[in-house]
């Protein structure tokens, strides 16, 4: 028996790694398509075809995409997200440093969180934003709950919930929710 070379072998050193995912990917590829011939001419069922869930399709086209400080996300340019909002709970909150004597309250940061109770309840947020006599500005500390997120920990579990326990698709989700007064768009996560 004569040993066979295999011809154009490529010098796996020299390759990329992203080089050798794709020939790992394409080897992957035809080592299937060589079983499946197998399988057909022996007579064997076809390996079944599974058609891929919407799901991870939707939600992949809503992965944060690296953007420059200049450009606005997506949709912000049609009309302010929480505008329309019925706020149902207001809070304010003071600069921890001491307000010095002749401070002018100047107006406030707003934050605008989304929250679910079986119905929609909106807080604002309001960081008091005071200057100074020299000129500098006081600004109220950060809620703690608001963890950065326009929607609260009791809408994102509702939402983790019903997407993952009961596997309700998103566009029902965010059906649901608009139903309940939540503004959501169809990408947030």
């Amino acid at each position: 028996m004569t040993s066979k070379r295999m011809p154009n072998r490529p010098d796996l050193t020299a390759l990329s790694v992203s080089d050798v995912h794709a020939l790992i990917y394409k080897l992957l590829e035809e080592v299937q398509q060589l079983r499946d011939e197998v399988a057909e001419l022996k007579k064997h069922k076809a390996r079944p075809v599974f058609k891929g869930s919407n799901l991870d399709k939707k939600t992949a086209a809503y992965l944060v995409v690296p953007r420059d400080a200049t450009s606005k996300r997506a949709g912000s340019l049609k009309r302010s997200k929480t505008a329309a909002l019925v706020i149902h709970e207001e809070r304010i909150s003071q600069p921890t440093e001491p307000v010095p004597t002749g401070s002018v309250l100047v107006g406030y940061r707003d934050f605008t969180v989304q929250d679910l109770r079986i119905a929609a309840h909106n807080v604002r947020l309001r960081r008091a934003v005071y200057r100074t006599p020299e000129g500098r500005l006081l600004v109220g500390e950060r809620f703690p709950e608001a963890f950065g997120s326009h929607f609260g920990a009791q809408l994102r579990a509702y939402v983790l919930y019903q997407h993952h326990r009961c596997h309700v698709t998103q566009p029902k989700l965010v059906e649901h929710l608009r139903e309940w007064g939540v503004d959501i768009p169809e990408g947030k996560r």
